[in-house]
């Protein structure tokens, strides 16, 4: 295995210690390791110079753990989130999270697939950048836009479909792909909005008017308009006519 080189050293112990440790350096690659069983030999024991009985086992097995993902395993945690506070826009967003291994710099590739009818928002991909040596969570997100056409609901899914390993780790150049893990894919349903709004006329007279001259009476109705406000309205109106009217109010 590469990851590991033999090497010899001394342990000095002081007058009145009894413990010292023993430290092996592994080498960091990009390979996936599994794992590894190393002799550990103590030998030539000696104090003022003077050869002594080794009084312990002189042999010991040192195990070096498998480093199967040392790129990270990158997955979702959590759900996906739809923030309407932008007013004409929709955010919906997940969190991804890179886990285990942190060598190299990771790019990862995010779907996002609409199954509505709105025209506002079109099936892409964003990415996320998890630089080397940094896991933890990183936001992927994607912009709606509202228009005057109505907004049908229907379920953004999210799917993780690549991940691409570069840069260098050390001196180590790094290439390949990082293991993606559960859940790999997320969804949530959108909810529909009429963003240009929904008119109705109030069937009650507001206010009747009678003119002395003519004896005709006008009467005054309120149009109402509810569930959104986005963009203008012309409304078209006919009172009694068999065709209607030029007549519109701009608002």
């Amino acid at each position: 295995a590469t990851e590991f080189l033999a090497h010899t050293g001394v342990l000095r112990y002081a007058a009145g210690v009894f413990l010292l440790p023993i430290e092996l350096e592994v080498l960091v690659d990009n390979v996936p390791e599994v794992l590894h069983a190393y002799q550990l030999r103590l030998f030539n024991p000696s104090a003022d110079g003077r050869l002594c009985q080794v009084l312990c086992t002189p042999t010991r097995t040192v195990t070096v753990a498998a480093n199967d993902d040392p790129h990270g395993v990158l997955a979702f945690s959590g759900g996906v989130t739809i923030d309407t506070s932008g007013g004409t826009q929709r955010v919906v967003s997940a969190n991804v999270t890179r886990t285990g291994g942190t060598i190299g710099t990771v790019d990862v590739a995010v779907n996002a697939v609409f199954n509505g009818t709105a025209s506002d928002f079109v099936n892409s991909n964003a990415a996320v950048r998890f630089i080397d040596g940094v896991g933890g969570s990183r936001q992927v997100r994607f912009t709606v836009q509202d228009d005057s056409d109505l907004f049908i609901g229907g379920v953004f899914g999210l799917t993780i479909v690549s991940t691409v390993v570069a840069g260098t780790h050390g001196d180590i150049a790094q290439t390949g792909t990082a293991s993606i893990g559960s859940p790999r894919s997320v969804a949530t349903t959108a909810p529909a909005s009429a963003v240009a709004g929904t008119m109705s006329l109030i069937s009650d007279p507001l206010l009747v008017l009678t003119e002395p001259e003519t004896g005709m009476t006008n009467t005054a109705v309120a149009i109402r308009r509810s569930g959104g406000t986005f963009g203008p309205i012309a409304i078209r109106w006919l009172i009694n006519a068999a065709t209607p009217p030029t007549n519109t109010i701009d608002n």
